[in-house]
């Protein structure tokens, strides 16, 4: 977790050295899901926007990338008609989260 949200990394099993950071949206990771020798990785995630989403990640290629596997949608919702920003800009670190779209 990094400034109240989510982050993934990828890094080496036996060093420990950081590979690579998972691009995802502000939310939580609710579930992580693999075998030690596969190289696909399932990913559950929900966020304000989004009740839950499950992704599927190539741990195989250079760059990991991440698809929709599954996706629980609300009838007559667009999450893509609505940003989330985690803003802060007072002297003490305090973490704000600002929701925009037609409501």
């Amino acid at each position: 977790m990094s400034d109240v949200k989510h982050i993934l990394q990828i890094r080496d099993l036996k060093t420990g050295n950081f590979i690579h950071q998972l691009p995802l949206e502000i939310g939580s990771v609710s579930e992580i899901s693999c075998r030690r020798e596969d190289k696909e990785v399932f990913i559950g995630f929900t966020s304000f926007l989004s009740p839950s989403i499950i992704y599927w990640c190539n741990l195989a290629s250079t760059v990991p990338e991440m698809k929709v596997f599954r996706e629980i949608s609300v009838p007559g919702f667009d999450r893509t008609s609505f940003q989330v920003n985690q803003v802060g800009s007072l002297p003490v670190q305090i973490c704000c989260t600002l929701y925009f779209g037609n409501f």
